[in-house]
Parts: C-alpha cells; structure tokens; sequence
C-alpha cells in the first residue's frame, strides 16, 4: 500500500538537525536494486531517541511517497537499504525527516533535508551480440533487437539511454564470414531508422557512440594494422544541414582496438600494441595526436595484454580484461589522478577466460563474457557481476544470464560484447510477434517506466486473422508476412506516452519444400532451343532464386538462362535457352530461397547431347563409331538401355544395335565412343543413287531417353559412292586443317621405325640420300602414301598379312591413337612407302609430263578409263594414282570411277586422302575431277577450304599439271625377303638420261644455266617457259613448300650452273650419271654468294668455282650389289676459285684438281652394306695447281688398311710422289646413315613453284 504522509509544518524556527549525502542529485538508480540512503545527525542534536522517516519523489518534489520509519539511532555510519521501486523518471529525489516517533499524535518535527538536485531511476538494459543477432536483455527478458537475414550484427553500443545504438554489420555467405563487407551501422530507437555510415571494401569494425550520439569512434583494419577513425555529423550552414564527416585519429605500423568514450564525450580509452604488448592508452577527441597511456607503465600489467576498456558512468574508473599465459582475468583501475599513482584492482581469478567488461548504468556491476575451449571451438556465456565500489573494489556476487553458444576455431571475432545500459521514460517492451498460419496465437503487452495503468493503442492493419482488444493481439493467422510493421501506443496514468513499431511475422503453413525430385533434367541437344522446369511448393513470396554449377571449378552452360513464375503456394523455376548450349555434362544446383531465408535446393545433371563425330573405322566393313559428347557418366551396360543409334536416308532409316561404348576424358569433358556394327556394308542405299551422284545426304540420330524425357542429336550423314569400296574406312585430316601430320601418320599406321632406319636395317646409300630429302618432306604432305596404302590394304594379299597379324590399326585397343604393329607388320608398311625413290616415277614425270602440256588432262582420262574398265572387267587391274599440281603445290588421289557428262565433260570419281570419311560433302564435285575434253589441259579438282582471317575460303586447283602414274611403280614388291630390297633404283633402260636433284632452294635467290636462262621469275615462281631451266619441274608429292626439284638431262651433254645465294644456309646439287653412281656438291650460302657448278657426266666429274670464301663438300656413292662406297670430301677455300672432282667409273677412286689458292681439305671413306667401315682424315694441304688421287689400297678393310694420295705437284699428267693418310686418332662418333640422312635433308623454303 502507498502511503501519502502531508508533512507536519512546525511554527517554530528551529533548526534542522538532519542532512540527506545520498543520493543527493545526479546519480543513476536500477529499479529493483537495492541502494543505500545515507543521511547525518549534526552532534548538537538534543535527544537520545528520535525516529527517521524516509520519502521519495518521482515527480521533482512535488509528491512523495512514504518508504519506512527507522530508528536514528546508529551504531556506525548511518544508512537505509532502499530496494529502488519498478519506475522510470528522471525527476527522482529523496527526503528523510527527523521525528519524535513514528506514529501517533504529538509528534515532534526535528528537522528534514531532501536531494539537492534529481537523480534518475531507470530499468537497466543489456545489449549483446549472439547468433549472427544483436539481443537485449530487459527485465529477466531476452529480446531480439536487430535481425538481418543472410547477415551478421556484432560489437553494439548504445548511447547512456539507448536512444541509438551502434553495431557492425557483416555479409554472411554458406556460414562464411566475409569481412570486407563489414561496415558500420546506427539505428535509431527515437526515429524508428537504421542508417549505414560507412560505405567501402575495407572492415570496419568496433564502434563507440558517444553519449549524445553525434559521434562514433570506429576501427578500421587496413591489411594488418588497424587505426582509429571519427564519424560525426556537422552542421553545414549553406544547407542548413548536418553531413557525416570522416576522418582519421591514429596511424602507424600497429593496432588499435577496442574504442569507448569517457561520460563526458571528450576522450576515448581503447587498446593498441603500437609499443608491443597491447596496453591501455586515451586520447582527446580533439586533439587526437596527443596520445596518454591510460595505466601505469610498468611490470606487471606492460607484460600483459590490455584488452576490452570500458569507462565507468562516473568516469572514476576503467574496467578491462588482462592477458597472460592463455588466461584472461578482469581488473578494475583508477581513471583519474597522476599516472603512476592510478591503482589496479584484479577482480577475477579464475581458470575460465573471461574478456569484454561493461559497467552497469549506475557503476555497481559489470556484465563480462567467459569464453572456453570447446572440442570444436569457443563457448561463450554472458554473466553478471556485482561489486562493492568502496575504497577497494570487490566482487559481492556473480551470475549467468545467457548462453552465447559457440564459434569454431577459424573464426576471428567473439560472441557477447556486451554494452550496459539504462532506460529512461515509458517504453514497450515487446518488439515483435512470431506464428504460422491456422495456429493460434495469443500475446499481452506490457510496459516499463510509467504509472499503470496503461492505454493502448494500435495503428496500421493486423494480418489476417488477427485482432488487437486492450494491447492483446490474438487470433488464428490466414496470412503468411514476414516483418509486417504496426504502430503500437501506450499512455500512463500520469499521461506518459510512447509509440514503437512493432513486427509481425506469420510463417506460411508450409515451409519452402523442393517438388521435383530424380537426378535429371530433360536432357538438351547442343546448340538448340531448351526448356525445362523445376518445382517448389510452401514458402513465402518474394523468392529469390539462384542457379549456379554444382561441379567444383566448371561454369553453367554458356546460353543457359532462367525465370521464375509463382503459382499458388509455390513457385516454378524455368531454365530455357534460346540459342543452345555447348555440348557438355553438367550438374546444376537450381536453388530457391524464400522471404524467411528458408532454403531449398535441387542437385540435377543436364546432359546436352552433341554427335562429335562419325568414324567408319574397321578396314573390313565390320563397324563404325560414333563420338557422342554430354552423356553422363553411368556404368556403360546402363548407358546402352539409355541409347538409341538411327540411319535414315533416301526414305531408309536403319537402327544400329550398340555393341560397346568407351570413354575418353578431354579437356573440354568426357566423350563416349559408341561402337556399332556397320549396315550392310551400306548395300541398302546402294541402288537409289542417281545418274552421276556422288553422295546422298542423310541423318545420322542418337537418341538420349532418361526419366521419361528424351534428347535427339542429329547430323548430316553423307553416303558416298566410295563407301562400296574396300578401301573405305580411312579418315584424315581434312585440308583446312592442314592435312594430316607426319606424326599422326606413322602412329596410324606403325611406329617411327617403320619408316626411319636404325643400325639393324642398312639402307643402300643411293636411296638412302633421296628418301632423306623426301622424310624433309613428310610433314607437309603424305597424299601419296595414304594413297598406296588403303589401296594395298584393299588388295587380297594384304587380306593374309593382317589376318596374320590381327594387332592391324583399327579401334580395338586406341581411339584416336591406333595399335601398333608388331615388327613383321611394320617391315610390310615399310615397303610401301619407298614410294618417294623410284627412279622410274621421276622418269614417267619428266618424260611423259613435262613435255606434252597440252594432253596432260586428257591422257588422265584415257588412262582412268582403261583403268575402270579393266576394273569392271574383273581383270583386277593395278590402280592409278593421279598426282596434279597449282601453282606450288601438288596432291595425290586415287580414282576408282568415270563418268561422261552431257555437257562433254568427263567426271573422275577419286578418293582423297585430304577428305576424310566424315567431310560434309556440298556436290558431286567434293570429290570428282572435271575434265573438260574440249580444250588443251582444262580440268577442275575442289581441294578444301582455308582461312583468310575471319572468312573461310574456298581452295579450286585447275589447268596444271595432271597425270596417272601406274601403282606398281610407287612401291616395292611385298614378297622380297628384306624391308629394304627396294628394285626400282635402276633407270630402266634410259641410259641417255640423268636425273638432278636440287635441294635446299629456299637458301638461292636464282640458279642460271650457260644460255643465260633462269630457273626462278622474280616473285619466286619456277620458271616453267621459253625463258626458264627445262629440265627442272617440281615433283608434286613433295608438298606445298619449295624445298627440292627433280629434272632430267641427256648424259652426252655437259652442263653449267650459276647460283646465287638468298640467305644464310646450304644447298645441296647431286647428279646421277649412271644408274649405280650419285655425285655432288653440298656448299653455304649467305646473301648474294655467288658459285658455279659445272656438271661432266661423261667422265663423272663436277667442277665448283666459288667467287667467296666458304665452306663446301664433295660426296661420291657407289653402289655396288649389296655395298656402297662413299667418299665426302669437305673444303673451306680462300678466295675466288675453283676445284673439279672426278670419280673413277667404278667409284674406286676420287681426283681433286685445285685451280685456286694453297687450301686444305677433310676426307672421310666409308663401306656400308652388310658391315659398316669408315677411314677418316683431317687437314690434308693441296696446293694451287695441285692434283690429288686419293683411292684405299684394298676395300676389303678400310677401317685398318692403308688410304694412299697420290700427287701430281704441276698437274702434268705425271704422279710426282704419294703419300698414306693418316687415320684421325681422335675418337668421334660413328657417322650413322641416320646422320648421312640428315646431313642432306633440306631447310625448308618459301619460295612458290608455278607449275
């Protein structure tokens, strides 16, 4: 019961014997705390007994209320213990009186004092951070006050009432704190606002708001220091308005942490190791340079780390924790007086780490954080500490209010950071009310600071099903909203008032939930329109959907896009593309979250199907593959049931059967071979081609059916007449890209060693030499040995050898890479690809080509004719291949038909290796030689495409030079014993011709004969008219790049050669005047050298005039049965000048005349064949004028026998002495033919041949 006492008034002037200390005006009581009312009794007072009554006021004095009536007898200091009552003003006093009795009539009135000045009341309100959340605890009462949905609040200050509070706010991503999107926020409790105040990618972090809430102090990490920063509002007079202004209090090499203001607003205490160990340091907000450490400066506390300041409400005192030996304690010290008198109080000993002190409002408690180690963390909990603030402070009592929970190890920042403070005036305490729709709900208000009872009021619309009677709001909800805001009012009896916004949220009565269920999406066919949909049920509207790839380090498909549209209580996700996407296997996270932040995701595989390619590979007809891309990767037998494989042309469509499937990983993805049986051979479609037809376009179709849901990939598939043959199978690279290289050549179709030789295999010297310029040339182009070989395979006699051998390359084993052959394989492939060294080939070149220009086509198709009907005959005719040249380029195929068009053309149908099995054919003409037999030399022969920047262009030879050339005379006879016994190095009778081998042209700007003609014009071309060398064509196996030129010459005649050097290189010049014997000159050259070659075939001699000084070589080979002899003679001469070399007719020995100054020159000797010999001997002098004759006195064993010079000093005719060479003694490496080979092989030249 509260009991109003009017205070007796006495008529006498007495005086007052009774003086109110405290609280006296200024302080700050916690309602429902107790606190000591401390008066005094002056000592004059006359009486032994007397009584105390004792009053307190909320409204300044003008009414009070009656607390108790206490005897004023004391033993000790004198004093009441007040439990404060549950109000809140700022109008609060005290007034005790001194009285005769307590009760009664006849009391005597000795007096009364009251508070000088008011002191405030108010309820105590802690703030925290926990779960990602910023919470008050009020009244025993846990609240959440900032909540931010994929967002982490941290580090609140308030202002002393609570007005506005500061805090850090933190993007949150899968649970991952991401600092750089941490930035400091003020919401404002009077306003009803929230107002971000820093805006950058650096952390911003630990704020401190001053009392009157125009300032803040913040720390700012910059890598890895931290600084101190000031926000304030000024007042700018041009706008009348106030700007946030920021700038910079500290810097340097350190960290500072930890701000908090002083009551007063002037100073900030915070932390920073700039001298080491963190300590405790103030600053003056204006003047922020002068920095003051805020504690002694001596052992013990510089030995351990100062953290987490927090000045008292008096501002007497600091509270902080103390680092040391992995323990944290809290200490108490003075905030005031001389730096080394300021006392330190330890407050805490304890074996838990205990951080993060905050003062209670009225300075006799502190709030604190003990944090623990946890097996996969940090604990946190928030306690409370009372303390006794005498002269030295002492713990009364502690107290947990709130489990924190925990953070694991990783994390950098702590939970808790707990910031007391008071609450003044008449507020609600309820900030929001929770349900799901179709529960009933049911909440009361209350309200703190004010004079029940209360009116209340609402303003703003409630949800459905809800209603407000008296501040209750209650009812069953029908209408899902997350933070539906109303206006809640309260009045008090003594006509307080206050308003708040309160929140609403009504969760829907089903939580977001995934629909569509299994692995898979519809699967997609790359580069073509896609649709498809995936289904979410409950929730709430707005949704936020996020599809992303679900396979670590791989992007969505390019042209993958999405929508969403909400149907009823859910919402459909639409993945589409308008244009397609790239073939590929990918996983995709289609993922929907709601309004309440519930998440829901579905883990799917799209498979976008594309036929990468189509391969008949098997020689026989047997099987072909198809290369599909974007198939998942399931166990393959499941993947056949998944699988369908179509044919269709011509109105015949055919379904294969899979046999097999492998895979083959690839940078772009994984890509499944299907293996299937081949049609029929193609017999099917064989009748509907028409008169003249070349190919029939159809569709090849690979249906992927999955889940009910099916994708068709689909591509051309052209049939072509040359799939009859049995020589189908083969693929190449196509022209636009270069051909095919040497290497993947001899991988199809063997190792390195089916074409190059080793110490097991001694090639004969002569065709060693010439397959050295032609192996320079294999990986520009090898139209001709692809040519020979899938006709050899076709042949029945190479049936038995891979039957034999069934390792032969086919896709048993490899994928792009077929299997190897073993060594009786390979030795066949061998032999036919001696195709580059037959002499009677560069006979049928220069005799039947060169000088019948106009008849070229025609005779081509005279020989094709014979050819088919020969074919149709069943003489089983050897085949033709038909080499052509344009301008410098030259090519090989192989026809197998004719036709005579109606426009009197004649339409040779050929295979060509530069076109494989699955080129997309556009006409007849991809694969068809035109002649037109109405004109000399006209025919057409569509080559491929190339690139021209961005365009593609396409590549038609004519008019050049064309003819057949018989198959028997590219290639060895496959029965002879021996890989190498290659027959075809004799001339066949033509004794009358010679053949010359010019190589290395890329290093001679012009080679003239003795007439003064050319072999090159000035833009590089060979000179091919009246004007130019005859004898010197291009052979067009050779490839696309000038490099060696091959031409005929009458042995009666000699002949002449100017040659004038382009670059820096060398070249090579050999001869040939018999069949058995090779002879030339390898020289240097650089710009402008000039030489002349004179060339004697008669007595096989060659002469060398050099006009500057260099290096060249002779060399003789002499083949004799199953040997050879070589000798390599090597010069540097001085100066202008010449030297003639001539070879005995049996190649026995070699003559040296030196027509120019004194030189010396190297021999080397050497006998290959079944053994390998070699003599060689350095620096032998010959004068100028000089004749030698060097010859081994027996060929039996050169090695060990003797090598004698003969020398005829005056070059009469007469031999005046001789001499024996020496054997070099140093040791050198033994000239293998490999070397030999390579010593002749060409650099490559780009100078263009026109044919």
């Amino acid at each position: 019961m509260v009991l109003v006492i009017p205070l007796p008034r006495s008529n006498l002037a007495s005086p007052s014997y009774i003086t109110l200390n405290s609280p006296n005006g200024g302080e700050t009581l916690i309602a429902g705390e107790y606190y000591t009312i401390k008066w005094e009794i002056s000592e004059d007072f006359p009486f032994s007994t007397a009584y105390i009554n004792l009053y307190y006021s909320i409204d300044g004095g003008k009414n009070y209320t009656f607390i108790d009536c206490i005897s004023a007898v004391f033993i000790g200091e004198p004093g009441y213990s007040w439990k404060v009552p549950n109000v809140i003003s700022k109008n609060c006093k005290i007034k005790v009186t001194l009285v005769s009795k307590c009760g009664g009539i006849f009391i005597q009135f000795y007096g009364s004092d009251e508070s000088d000045e008011n002191f405030s009341i108010a309820y105590d309100q802690l703030y925290f951070a926990k779960d990602g959340d910023i919470k008050l605890w009020l009244q025993d009462t846990e609240a959440t006050l900032v909540h931010i949905p994929g967002k982490y609040a941290l580090y609140p200050y308030a202002t002393s009432a609570g007005e506005k509070l500061a805090f850090v706010q933190v993007d949150r991503e899968y649970d991952e704190m991401l600092w750089n999107t941490s930035e400091i926020w003020i919401a404002d409790y009077e306003l009803g606002s929230m107002t971000k105040i820093t805006v950058n990618d650096i952390p911003d972090i630990e704020p401190a708001m001053s009392p009157d809430g125009k300032k803040v102090v913040f720390v700012r990490k910059e890598g890895e220091y931290s600084h101190l920063y000031l926000a304030e509002w000024v007042y700018i007079p041009l706008t009348h308005d106030y700007a946030l202004q920021i700038t910079q209090l500290t810097s340097g090499n350190h960290q500072d942490r930890e701000p908090c203001f002083s009551p007063d607003g002037r100073h900030v205490v915070f932390s920073s190791n700039r001298n080491g160990k963190f300590q405790l340091y103030t600053l003056d907000i204006e003047n922020p340079d002068i920095v003051l450490n805020a504690l002694p400066a001596v052992p013990p506390y510089t030995t351990k780390n100062q953290r987490n300041p927090d000045w008292s409400p008096d501002g007497k005192w600091f509270a902080f924790c103390m680092e040391y030996g992995g323990q944290s304690d809290i200490y108490v010290a003075d905030a005031w007086g001389s730096i080394n008198t300021r006392r330190v109080f330890q407050i805490t000993s304890t074996s838990e780490y205990e951080i993060s002190p905050s003062w209670r409002p009225d300075g006799r408690a502190l709030a604190y954080v003990v944090m623990e180690d946890i097996p996969d963390g940090y604990s946190f909990e928030l306690w409370k500490m009372k303390l006794s603030m005498g002269d030295t402070p002492s713990t009364i009592s502690n107290e947990m209010l709130v489990d924190l929970g925990y953070i694991p190890w990783e994390e950098t920042f702590t939970l808790g950071d707990p910031c007391w403070r008071k609450l003044e005036g008449l507020r609600i305490i309820q900030t929001e009310l929770k349900g799901r729709v179709g529960n009933y709900v049911d909440m009361s208000m209350q309200a703190i600071g004010g004079v029940p009872p209360y009116t209340w009021g609402i303003d703003g619309v409630l949800p459905g099903g809800l209603h407000f009677l008296n501040g209750r709001i209650y009812g069953t909800p029908t209408e899902a909203v997350k933070e539906h805001h109303v206006i809640l009012n309260v009045t008090d009896s003594i006509g307080l008032h206050t308003i708040k916004d309160f929140v609403i949220t009504i969760r829907p009565e089903h939580d977001l939930e995934l629909l569509t269920t299994g692995d898979f999406l519809p699967p997609a066919v790359a580069n073509t329109s896609y649709s498809a949909y995936v289904n979410f049920g409950g929730g709430l509207a707005p949704y936020e959907v996020n599809i992303a790839s679900a396979i670590y380090g791989k992007e969505l498909p390019p042209g993958l896009q999405w929508s969403s549209i909400i149907s009823g209580d859910g919402l459909t996700v639409h993945l589409y593309s308008h244009d397609g996407m790239p073939p590929g296997n990918y996983k995709i996270k289609v993922e929907v979250i709601d309004a309440f932040g519930n998440v829901s995701a579905g883990f799917y595989w799209l498979n976008v199907i594309n036929i990468d390619y189509w391969n008949v590979r098997d020689i026989f007809g047997k099987e072909f593959t198809v290369g599909v891309e974007g198939l998942p990767e399931y166990p393959l037998d499941t993947l056949k049931g998944w699988l369908t494989v179509k044919i269709k042309a011509r109105g015949i469509e055919k379904t294969l059967t899979i046999n097999d499937i492998y895979t083959v990983h690839r940078a772009n993805g994984l890509l499944h071979t299907l293996v299937l049986p081949y049609p029929e051979n193609f017999d099917t479609w064989k009748s509907v081609f028409n008169p003249g037809e070349s190919t029939i376009i159809g569709n090849i179709t690979v249906t992927f059916s999955i889940d009910g849901n099916e994708a068709t990939a689909v591509q051309e598939f052209p049939i072509h007449r040359y799939m009859f043959r049995r020589d189908r199978g083969f693929s190449f690279g196509n022209f636009h890209t270069d051909g095919i290289s040497w290497e993947d050549f001899v991988d199809f179709f063997g190792n390195w060693e089916c074409c190059f030789f080793g110490d097991v295999h001694l090639p004969r010297p002569i065709p060693a030499t010439i397959w050295g310029f032609g192996s320079g040339k294999m990986s520009k182009g090898m139209c001709f040995g692809m040519c020979m070989t899938a006709n050899n395979i076709a042949e029945d006699y190479a049936r038995t050898c891979f039957e034999e051998y069934p390792n032969l390359p086919h896709a048993e084993e490899r994928n792009w890479d077929l299997c190897q052959p073993d060594e009786a394989l390979d030795e066949y492939i061998e032999k036919q690809h001696w195709w580059q060294i037959s002499m009677e080939f560069i006979r049928v070149c220069a005799l039947e080509v060169t000088w019948n220009y106009g008849e070229w086509a025609k005779a081509v198709v005279d020989a094709v004719e014979d050819y088919v009907d020969d074919l149709e005959s069943s003489k089983n005719p050897d085949p033709l291949l038909i080499c052509m040249s344009y301008h410098h380029h030259g090519h090989a195929v192989v026809p197998y038909a004719i036709e005579y068009l109606p426009d009197g053309r004649a339409l040779i149908r050929v295979y060509d290796p530069n076109k494989p099995f699955n080129y997309k054919e556009e006409s007849d003409s991809n694969s068809s030689i035109y002649v037109d037999l109405s004109k000399d030399n006209s025919w057409t022969f569509f080559m491929g495409y190339e690139k021209e920047g961005n365009k593609t262009k396409k590549i038609v030879w004519k008019n050049g030079k064309i003819y057949a050339v018989p198959w028997k005379i590219l290639h060895g006879d496959p029965n002879l014993p021996g890989a190498l016994d290659i027959p075809e190095l004799s001339i066949l009778g033509t004794a009358s011709l010679f053949g010359l081998i010019f190589g290395g042209t890329a290093n001679i700007s012009q080679v003239t004969d003795e007439e003064g003609k050319t072999m090159f014009t000035p833009e590089g071309e060979i000179n091919t008219g009246e004007t130019g060398i005859r004898d010197c064509f291009l052979m067009p196996s050779m490839g696309n790049e000038q490099e060696f030129l091959l031409g005929c010459a009458s042995t009666n005649n000699s002949y002449h050669f100017s040659v004038v050097g382009a670059d820096s290189g060398n070249y090579t010049f050999y001869s040939m005047p018999s069949m058995s014997m090779m002879n030339g000159i390898i020289a240097d050259t650089f710009k402008n050298s000039s030489d002349r070659i004179s060339i004697y075939p008669k007595n096989f001699s060659i002469e060398f005039l050099a006009h500057d000084s260099k290096k060249f070589g002779y060399k003789m080979i002499k083949e004799n049965n199953e040997s050879g002899k070589i000798f390599s003679i090597n010069i540097k001469t001085g100066g202008k000048g010449g030297i003639m070399f001539q070879t005995d007719s049996d190649g026995n020995a070699v003559t040296i005349f030196n027509n120019d100054t004194k030189t010396n020159y190297d021999v080397k000797i050497e006998v290959v064949g079944k053994e390998k010999q070699k003599f060689q001997s350095k620096v032998v002098s010959i004068g100028k004028g000089e004749r030698h004759r060097i010859a081994p006195e027996s060929w039996e064993d050169i090695s060990k026998g003797k090598i004698r010079l003969d020398i005829d000093k005056d070059n009469d005719g007469m031999w005046d002495e001789h001499i024996f060479l020496q054997k070099e003694k140093k040791k050198i490496p033994g000239f293998e033919i490999l070397l030999l080979i390579g010593a002749v092989i060409i650099l490559v030249t780009r100078k263009r041949i026109k044919s």
